[in-house]
């Protein structure tokens, strides 16, 4: 053992930790390079000499304690009770009753608290964790109890058989009373309860003070519950945490004491949580980082929800614009909303503490909803949008989706059509706005289940991986608008399964109909690529379900119209209602300038200067949002309410760099004859060179009847960046 190795510990602190701290002297012994506490006596034996000095100064100890002191204290008590009995006025059998008693609770005594605590050391604590040792300990009661009970009727049977059958019987009864009491630690019980008692109530306003002499601290198979530890160890541990993480620790292995502690610190948790979100530590609450949170791996469902809600909080806090610092603290109040709900279902201890950390985030919530009421005040709304599709979960979704409500009539007219098996190709250039369309579809036709599936958000490499993909888009989809359960993917062959997942839907009856929406289905060949076979079966069971199922429609949405692609697809959508969707028109576009939302002050974008853009974006609906939302950027930035012809010229430029991947999109789709009329058009030739026709760019809205750039913008960005380039 080298100088370093913690020493055991002297006899008589070996002798009381045995007897009333064995796990705490487990971790002691491992510490003194005794790596086998529960070694046997054979074992022993056999590698004596190669172990080390520890486990001779163990094996002395264990002697002296398992041997000498329980031989002493029977004898003790047997003379003394033997004594005793000497000078009672009775016969021989009632001495042999009494000597019988008194040995029999001594020898409880001895073999219940020698034994059973040697069991518990040298087997059950040996398992070498803190959970895993509490349970070995605890374990061992059971084993301990037969055993000691056993030994200790054997004992008094025995001794009954010198003194009578009345005192074997009595000393029986009496031993195993007597190890009960001595396992369960009885006597000691009373005496913790008022020596907690007493330290808490002189900790006064020093509470750390008397809690380092706490009895949990001393005595580690303490099994019934100690009064007033619980509030102890919570009123010491701001001045003394470590102190309190300590007595934690010993409650975690002592039985009685596990619940207090786990209550206790629950409720230290609640206090932390509720100190970070008041000092506005919204990071830390979201990562459950602190003293005692234990971070974002635990199995608490309510710290989980918490550190969701500190999520919102931290959102709204860093957020520069104030409609979505108003969206996130939405989003907040909504997710304690659901803490509380949470609560009352709850059987965690923290359940009982969440009302006064609710309090704490609610008051949180009030201070970010003023602060953020002060800065809309000073702010413009920019409700325009110029990255994500339009979805009705947005804020201003509803209010800032124009010009599209004619198309959504005509779906929900063919839809409706129930003697025929209606199904729709939704074309229209890039950015128009057919994903806005599809996410409005959810809340515009409300009697069928929308599974929307977009091929360029949801890569496939396989045809399997495609088809299993769709089917779980569509169960999550239909749990999250109507609590619908779909029928799942089965197992199988590839396009079999997909076969009986489609006959499925067709016989699901808790929705009128389901309308599958596949986005950009122009890449759909891509999941096929040198299986021709696999794209003609999948494209056949496309064509089966367009014209024979009623209740499944398909609907397929992309850039290129059917008859620019090849006979593959004409053949297999020759029966599809084809429906066109293109550029907002004129006074849609110059509307959804000036007035996007209710609450945009009027004369932010005057008239003037929305027409102007809308000349320039053509009607476009990306180019048209992205003026909007560039003007109101920077009357923000300049503290200024109403937009000038000088606004608009200066937008233009970051509408060219902003808008530069959409271009670049649109010029890559163009053959090289459409790409030298589309140049021809932007350097002001309004008509094409003899011989090109024009019906392919018409009818992507690049250019108008004569010739001309639907989108002027369009032809700046390509005689400065592209031509150059």
């Amino acid at each position: 053992m080298n100088d370093s190795t913690p020493a055991l510990p002297g006899y008589w602190h070996f002798a009381w930790m045995f007897f009333m701290q064995p796990v705490t002297l487990h971790h002691r012994l491992k510490a003194a390079g005794i790596e086998d506490p529960d070694i046997s006596g054979w074992r022993y034996w056999r590698r004596r000499h190669e172990l080390t000095r520890a486990y001779r100064d163990y094996l002395r100890r264990l002697i002296a304690l398992l041997f000498v002191v329980p031989v002493v204290c029977v004898v003790a008590l047997g003379l003394i009770s033997e004594l005793w009995v000497l000078e009672m006025p009775i016969g021989r059998i009632a001495r042999g009753a009494a000597v019988g008693v008194a040995l029999g609770v001594a020898g409880g005594v001895a073999v219940g608290v020698a034994g059973g605590v040697a069991v518990g050391v040298a087997a059950g604590v040996a398992f070498g964790v803190a959970a895993g040792v509490a349970a070995g300990v605890v374990g061992v009661v059971a084993g301990g109890v037969a055993s000691g009970v056993a030994f200790s009727v054997a004992f008094g049977v025995a001794f009954g058989v010198a003194s009578g059958v009345a005192s074997g019987v009595a000393s029986g009864v009496a031993s195993g009373a007597g190890w009960v009491i001595a396992y369960l630690r009885l006597p000691a019980y009373p005496l913790e309860c008022l020596l907690e008692c007493a330290l808490y109530l002189a900790g006064g306003r020093s509470p750390a003070r008397t809690l380092r002499h706490a009895p949990v601290l001393f005595h580690d198979l303490s099994y019934f519950p100690i009064p007033f530890l619980a509030r102890h160890i919570v009123e010491a541990a701001d001045s003394d945490p470590d102190l309190a993480g300590r007595v934690l620790e010993a409650c975690a292995i002592a039985p009685g004491q596990r619940k207090i502690g786990a209550r206790a610190l629950a409720e230290l948790q609640a206090r932390e949580l509720g100190r970070l979100i008041a000092e506005s530590r919204f990071a830390d609450a979201l990562a459950l980082k602190g003293r005692w949170l234990p971070g974002q791996g635990t199995d608490s469902a309510l710290l989980r929800a918490f550190g969701e809600a500190a999520r919102f909080l931290a959102a709204a806090s860093s957020t520069y614009l104030p409609h979505l610092a108003q969206q996130h603290l939405n989003d907040a109040e909504q997710q304690l909303k659901a803490i509380d709900i949470l609560r009352l279902q709850s059987r965690e201890p923290l359940a009982r503490f969440v009302p006064d950390t609710l309090a704490s985030y609610r008051r949180a919530l009030t201070v970010l909803r003023e602060s953020s009421a002060r800065a809309a005040a000073e702010m413009l709304p920019n409700p325009f949008v110029t990255t994500n599709p339009i979805s009705g979960r947005m804020h201003w979704g509803r209010q800032v989706f124009r010009g599209r409500e004619a198309v959504v009539r005509q779906i929900e007219g063919l839809l409706g059509t129930q003697q025929t098996s209606t199904s729709l190709a939704l074309i229209g250039p890039r950015r128009c706005g057919k994903s806005s369309l599809l996410n409005m579809f959810r809340l515009m036709l409300p009697d069928t289940q929308i599974v929307l599936f977009d091929l360029q958000d949801n890569p496939a490499t396989t045809p399997l991986a495609f088809y299993r993909a769709l089917a779980e888009q569509a169960r999550v989809q239909a749990d999250q608008d109507r609590h619908l359960e779909l029928p799942a993917f089965p197992e199988g062959p590839p396009i079999e399964a997909l076969r009986v997942w489609l006959d499925a839907l067709e016989n699901f009856t808790a929705v009128p109909r389901v309308l599958i929406c596949i986005d950009e289905f122009e890449r759909l060949a891509s999941l096929f690529p040198g299986q021709g076979q696999d794209l003609l079966q999948f494209m056949g069971l496309l064509r089966a379900t367009i014209q024979h199922r009623r209740r499944v429609r398909l609907l397929v949405a992309g850039a290129a119209p059917f008859d620019e692609l090849d006979a593959l697809w004409n053949d297999h959508f020759i029966n599809l209602r084809e429906i066109r969707i293109g550029y907002l028109d004129r006074p849609t576009a110059v509307g959804l300038l000036t007035r996007p939302i209710d609450e945009f002050p009027p004369g932010t974008i005057p008239l003037a200067i929305a027409e102007a853009a809308v000349d320039r974006s053509g009607g476009q609906p990306y180019l048209t949002q992205l003026y909007g939302s560039l003007l109101v950027d920077r009357l923000n930035d300049d503290r200024r309410q109403s937009a000038t012809p000088a606004d608009l010229a200066a937008v233009e430029e970051d509408v060219l760099d902003q808008a530069g991947y959409y271009f670049r999109n649109v010029w890559s789709d163009l053959g090289p004859a459409a790409q030298a009329v589309v140049l021809a058009a932007a350097q002001g030739q309004a008509l094409p060179p003899a011989g090109v026709s024009l019906p392919a760019l018409r009818r992507r809205q690049i250019t108008g009847d004569n010739g001309e750039l639907l989108v002027p913008v369009f032809g700046r960005w390509l005689r400065e960046r592209q031509i150059d380039a």
